[in-house]
């Protein structure tokens, strides 16, 4: 079992036999069984630190976050064989992805965040180039090589989130709210007609809250188009992305 020499550094106490141990809460594990015996790992894996007992750790990207990939890579091969699928739908920094995708598995992750997606991208691009020096590339001597497909979702309420939060004055709000009228998907618990009829009150709340009125409104299930909506005209989803999806659903 491969060990980072953060990780051994952690057996820091010794024995009357000279025998060098870590203590993890009256579980003994002993430095020798580890390395030479291959002794199997328990329930609490105490030989695998966290970055914030090795803040120094090559393969940090400053995700707070961020898990080692020795732990990934021992989740990932006690569960799944070559050219399995690895499911992550919160990717992070994606240490799922770049763990994966150096164990010959295939992977699907997801993420929403547009700062995560750029460290993301930025590590598994990485990998691909064979420029990684993180653990797992060392272990393996990874050189690079495969590649992966990045694609987004079509926006639908989430645009108009996106102008809401981008807009400077009540003008553009209002105007916002025209457009979200006639083609936005707005709670069916909210009544347009009674917001029109009350105008005068939404103007009088400051910029923040008339933001935050406007996004709470929004049906939150429809922020991006649905599949089963592709062929609707409204959305004028391309012939490219059709086959893309449907490739992806195993349609075609």
């Amino acid at each position: 079992m491969p060990h980072r020499k953060e990780y051994l550094d952690r057996f820091d106490k010794t024995d009357k036999n000279g025998k060098k141990y870590f203590d993890g809460r009256g579980e003994i594990l002993y430095l020798d069984d580890v390395i030479a015996k291959g002794k199997p790992v328990g329930d609490v894996w105490y030989d695998i630190m966290s970055f914030q007992q090795i803040p120094t750790a090559k393969e940090r990207v400053e995700f707070s976050t961020q898990k080692p990939e020795a732990l990934l890579r021992r989740i990932i091969q006690a569960s799944t064989n070559e050219n399995d699928y690895v499911l992550d739908f919160f990717a992070g920094s994606g240490t799922t992805a770049t763990v994966a995708h150096k164990l010959n598995r295939k992977y699907l992750v997801c993420e929403q965040l547009d700062d995560q997606i750029i460290i993301l991208l930025d590590r598994l691009n990485t990998v691909v180039k064979g420029k990684d020096t993180g653990y797992l590339a060392t272990e393996l001597k990874w050189k690079g090589g495969g590649s992966f497909i990045y694609c987004e979702l079509m926006e639908l309420n989430e645009a108009y989130i996106n102008k809401i939060k981008q807009a400077t004055t009540t003008k553009e709000l209002l105007a916002i709210w025209e457009a979200m009228q006639k083609k936005a998907f707005i709670s069916y618990k909210v009544d347009p007609k009674s917001i029109n009829e009350n105008i005068s009150d939404f103007k009088e709340l400051s910029l923040k809250d008339q933001k935050r009125f406007l996004i709470e409104i929004l049906d939150k299930n429809q922020l991006y188009v649905n599949y089963s909506e592709i062929d609707d005209k409204d959305y004028n989803v391309s012939e490219t992305d059709k086959k893309l999806n449907k490739m992806f659903y195993g349609e075609v």
